[in-house]
């Protein structure tokens, strides 16, 4: 997957997201291993990949050997085509009717939640039908009303039933297994009438694990190609590991006299007088207002709290207690001693969101055996 970044140069903005493709493709092949050979593995690239950079992290695991991938909505899809994605691409969300005629012609297969949309088709498309089996969210209903719902809408002169699939709602054992119950009876029912498909599917990164029962044509894996491993799994040693390192540095460092405010906090005056150091990164980068005065950083391997408040742009460690701290140091915001759970922590937040939420700002070099290979800043010189 090389860019052409000239050998031996590796281009570090202040503020820059550090995605580690070896652990993202290893955390691929785990899941694979993990399901057998019978059951596709769909990766799941929905919100920029989960903050990493969907098309770069789409080509690496598309080398690796994958070829099923699924995200949220139609924009999404074509830039992962127009980027060079050749594999199977699948919309999981409503796609806008505008959009149908470019998802045909790049063969992209897209969700079928309801009779009304499947009017909207007017060429032939592949479709998935979403089921809802109890999570309330996308899909049609799994009672009687809703299998009737689907007849009529197969009917459609440009639809291909490519597959059938729903969400479990991960409650409890109990009500996933309800879930599970319904969905087949609804597959089987559809069977009996004529829409038939292999292609029945079910679980996401959690319900891979707690559910192997249930893994049936594939799975779908998102949080767990990213290197979130999922709570309450059957698994007591599930091999994934985290996938990003957030890290910024240092562009001030000032002594502040006791009594001063920081930033915008206007409430609490220096109790000492303080060593604070400005961070090039804040909310618009993906930084939380949340974790103020929650959050801890690293630089130089030791540990300085978040204090004041979350700007836009930039926020303030307390470097007092850390030696020779200096202008370009680098800081580390996640990763590399900040596990996604104690980030998350802080935040009040889960793993996915925080992930989720890095924004587009941030510089992404993309890392290969301990390399820079690529970088997606276009300003930069080739």
């Amino acid at each position: 997957m090389d860019r052409g970044l000239p050998t031996g140069v590796c281009y570090q903005n202040f503020c820059r997201i550090e995605v580690n493709l070896d652990h993202v493709i290893h955390n691929y092949i785990s899941a694979c291993s993990f399901v057998g050979k019978a059951t596709t593995v769909t990766c799941v690239l929905k919100g920029n990949a989960y903050g990493h950079g969907a098309q770069s992290v789409a080509l690496a695991l598309q080398e690796a050997g994958c070829n099923s991938f699924a995200v949220s909505s139609a924009r999404e899809a074509l830039s992962l085509r127009l980027y060079g994605v050749s594999g199977e691409i699948i919309v999981m969300g409503i796609s806008e009717e505008c959009y149908l005629p470019l998802l045909a012609q790049n063969s992209i297969t897209i969700t079928l939640a309801s009779a009304r949309q499947a009017i909207t088709i007017r060429q032939p498309m592949s479709v998935q039908i979403k089921i809802d089996t109890g999570l309330h969210r996308l899909g049609f209903t799994s009672d009687d009303t809703g299998i009737e719902e689907i007849i009529m809408a197969v009917k459609q002169p440009n639809i291909h039933v490519a597959g059938i699939y729903t969400h479990l709602g991960l409650v409890n054992r109990n009500r996933d297994s309800i879930q599970h119950a319904r969905f087949l009876n609804v597959v089987r029912i559809l069977a009996d009438r004529g829409v038939c498909t292999e292609d029945i599917h079910i679980c996401d990164s959690i319900a891979m694990f707690r559910y192997p029962q249930y893994h049936h044509a594939r799975v779908r894996i998102g949080a767990f190609l990213f290197g979130v491993p999922p709570f309450l799994s059957n698994q007591t040693s599930i091999d994934c590991m985290e996938t990003i390192r957030f890290v910024s540095c240092l562009t001030r460092v000032e002594c502040v006299k006791k009594g001063e405010f920081i930033g915008y906090d206007d409430e609490t005056p220096l109790c000492k007088d303080r060593l604070i150091g400005t961070v090039q990164v804040g909310y618009a980068d993906g930084y939380p207002r949340r974790l103020a005065k929650k959050a801890w950083v690293i630089i130089r391997g030791k540990r300085a709290p978040v204090i004041s408040r979350i700007c836009m742009d930039q926020m303030m460690v307390d470097i007092t207690d850390i030696t020779n701290a200096t202008v370009g140091d680098e800081v580390i915001l996640l990763g590399d001693g900040i596990t996604y759970d104690e980030y998350a922590a802080w935040a009040n937040s889960n793993r996915n969101e925080i992930l989720a939420c890095l924004s587009q700002r941030p510089q992404r070099n993309y890392i290969r055996n301990g390399q820079c290979i690529f970088t997606d800043d276009a300003l930069l010189p080739k």
